[in-house]
């Protein structure tokens, strides 16, 4: 009796598949370092969804989730090298359903969530995100709204990883009803 009423915390009534962070339409301003190194660092951000999955457990945001970064990590071989810097301070606007159409998921039903990274901003020390939540089979946007957070740490990897983390601490999102 007490798991039924605890273990339905989590619950949800479709099954979620986390794409992990989409950091394929990226812009970097104000950093230093090479693009190539910033896309080992996007690598590694998405694998620590993975080993760190208690810190950054996104379960409060969107119910239990089986993590699939596959996608994700693929998607960083289209990152155009010319033109992930930029020295212009405008937040892009992505096309988000386009983007969410051409994933190539695995899966043929359920819910797909991503963080699709819009902008990591060094001289902000802010990183801006899209959350998007889909129907995988359809591709049909269900949810969609932005979020930032500040970052910090040591190593690049880790200084826009926190950003994540943040995300998922401070956001009041709720899609797991």
């Amino acid at each position: 009796m007490l798991f039924g009423l605890f273990g339905s915390r989590y619950a949800t009534k479709y099954r979620v598949y986390h794409y992990g962070v989409d950091f394929s339409h990226v812009q970097v301003n104000g950093a230093y370092e090479t693009p190539e190194r910033f896309v080992d660092a996007f690598v590694g951000i998405n694998k620590l969804l993975e080993w760190e999955r208690s810190k950054y457990d996104f379960r409060r945001m969107i119910g239990n989730y089986t993590l699939e970064l596959t996608p994700s990590i693929v998607l960083l071989e289209q990152i155009n090298l010319a033109e992930l810097k930029t020295t212009s301070f405008r937040l892009p606007e992505l096309p988000v359903e386009e983007i969410v159409r051409q994933y190539e998921l695995p899966q043929t039903e359920g819910r797909g969530f991503v963080l699709i990274a819009r902008k990591l901003d060094k001289q902000q020390e802010t990183a801006f995100y899209y959350v998007v939540l889909f129907d995988v089979a359809t591709r049909t946007i269900l949810h969609l709204s932005e979020a930032s957070a500040r970052s910090h740490g040591i190593g690049l990897r880790n200084y826009w990883a926190n950003t994540i983390y943040n995300v998922i601490k401070t956001s009041e999102i709720r899609l797991n009803r």
